[in-house]
């Protein structure tokens, strides 16, 4: 089969959807398809027999070019977030028209977790599949984190671009003007996606020098960064189903999150780490607990644990080569 993935993201930019593409494309692969990943929204798809857009919004008017001019070949659309909580969010008289066409013609949506499927009406949902990230556990036995407030700071790490949606500066926040600021060192990796952004990391970086801001870095920088750290933090008010959680799950590194759906859906309803969004006291009693509660910080650990078991290697393959099956049975 000739697949193609549309997404807007680029490698260069290092994004979710960038990501989430790139290992699709090695997983559709595998089971012998012929696979390009697409970023003109204007391309050629005609000789495509399946269509894969990430992002109603972004990939929404390309699917419906698609499905206009080759009716009987499938097109998914696969809600990654933004679109979801934001675009289609909204009164039906204000959403977005084109992600709403675009998941009407679709043969097949697919979720990335499974809290997304509550926000959708009936007709979406009943087309719908939840197609998740794999965790190898193994490795997460493998790296039995170790932290000692009595000889060194807990190193917090951030991992994701700077955005609103991401309520990116939330764990410097946490730290700042605390008698117990000292023991943590919050380090970010990613983009500035604005200058505003880009001059508030820099503006922070000389108001606390336990704040340090790397930009944006190699994947394999990310890996050493959250290799090295003790806790991530991932403050966002919107996400389908971060990357970065399912990381931090196999290199066994505790998870600070904001209580929404995208981490609900991934972590579960009863993990012991999150906060209210927006929520910098609450966030920071958190990183006191698990800078000096050993017990909690080792309760995180082994949750994670348990919840990684959750999304052995292979699911997702399996997952997504069913999701075109049902579209194909249509």
């Amino acid at each position: 089969m000739d697949i193609c993935i549309f997404t807007p993201a680029t490698a260069s930019g290092r994004s979710g959807n960038w990501v989430t593409a790139s290992r699709w494309q090695e997983l559709l692969t595998q089971l012998g398809n012929r696979v390009s990943v697409v970023h003109d929204p204007d391309a050629d798809f005609e000789r495509y027999d399946l269509l894969i857009g990430l992002h109603a919004k972004r990939s929404g008017r390309s699917v419906l070019r698609f499905k206009k001019n080759l009716p009987d070949r499938l097109a998914m659309i696969v809600l990654t977030g933004t679109d979801l909580y934001r675009d289609l969010a909204k009164s039906p008289a204000n959403r977005s028209a084109v992600a709403s066409k675009a998941l009407d013609a679709a043969d097949r949506i697919i979720l990335l977790q499974p809290a997304m499927a509550k926000k959708l009406p009936r007709s979406w949902r009943e087309k719908s599949d939840v197609v998740m990230k794999d965790v190898d556990a193994k490795k997460s036995l493998s790296r039995n984190r170790n932290f000692d407030s009595e000889v060194e700071a807990m190193h917090v790490c951030v991992v994701g671009h700077l955005r609103t949606e991401k309520d990116p500066f939330r764990a410097a926040f946490a730290i700042r003007n605390s008698d117990d600021a000292n023991q943590f060192v919050v380090t970010q990796a990613g983009a500035a996606l604005t200058d505003s952004f880009r001059d508030r990391a820099i503006k922070e970086m000389k108001r606390s020098a336990n704040y340090r801001w790397l930009g944006s870095v190699t994947r394999s920088k990310v890996q050493k960064l959250m290799a090295r750290s003790h806790v991530l933090v991932n403050s966002s008010r919107m996400e389908g189903a971060p990357n970065v959680l399912f990381e931090a799950m196999e290199i066994g590194l505790p998870i600070l999150a904001s209580k929404i759906d995208g981490h609900v859906g991934v972590l579960g309803s009863n993990y012991p780490g999150y906060f209210p969004v927006g929520d910098t006291d609450c966030l920071r009693r958190l990183l006191l607990r698990c800078a000096t509660e050993p017990a909690f910080y080792n309760r995180l650990s082994a949750c994670l644990l348990e919840i990684a078991k959750q999304f052995k290697p292979g699911n997702e393959k399996r997952a997504l080569l069913k999701a075109i099956r049902n579209g194909g049975s249509r």
